[in-house]
């Protein structure tokens, strides 16, 4: 039994985190007996993010969610001066942004469709809150090394102090 607390309450589920209960194990059974018939070998079922589906979704550029994520990453290639311009750090970079872009949109397109998600105050719910602040946090810091490694070694017209002084 694992208890969560809310501002408001704690809420007790059976299950979570303690290994669950006989006829979750059952179930949990029946769908990797039968996912191991299909594909004939034991990986762990992905879902979420992780989904195939989920993934043809951005891959497919026909597709809303492939017109977002091409549209994002055009754009940043397009600031960064094309594919030619870029170095292997910053391809790196690219590939690690493109699949957090994939989480970030995927959990707006979701929160758009449960908005229980959303709370009282207008804020997620706190775990939803904090993956998708990090994932937000991680593009950002991502995108500013992207720009600080392609304007590395050019030179910088920052006026020193004393000139704007003296132009006033």
């Amino acid at each position: 039994m694992t208890t969560f607390k809310t501002k408001s309450k704690e809420v007790k589920m059976p299950g979570v985190g303690s290994g669950g209960n006989p006829a979750s194990h059952k179930s949990g059974a029946r769908n990797l007996a039968k996912y191991t018939r299909a594909h004939g070998h034991t990986a762990p079922l992905k879902h979420g993010v992780y989904s195939v589906s989920v993934r043809r979704k951005f891959r497919d550029k026909r597709t809303n969610e492939g017109k977002q994520l091409s549209g994002a990453m055009t754009s940043v290639l397009d600031g960064l001066g094309g594919p030619e311009n870029l170095d292997a750090a910053q391809q790196l970079i690219l590939s690690g942004l493109e699949s957090k872009l994939i989480v970030v949109l995927t959990i707006s397109n979701y929160l758009e469709k449960q908005t229980e998600l959303i709370g009282q105050d207008g804020k997620l719910i706190h775990i939803l809150r904090k993956d998708f602040l990090n994932y937000s946090k991680a593009i950002k810091d991502d995108l500013m090394s992207l720009y600080t490694l392609r304007d590395r070694g050019k030179p910088r017209n920052i006026p020193r102090l004393q000139d704007i002084i003296n132009a006033k």
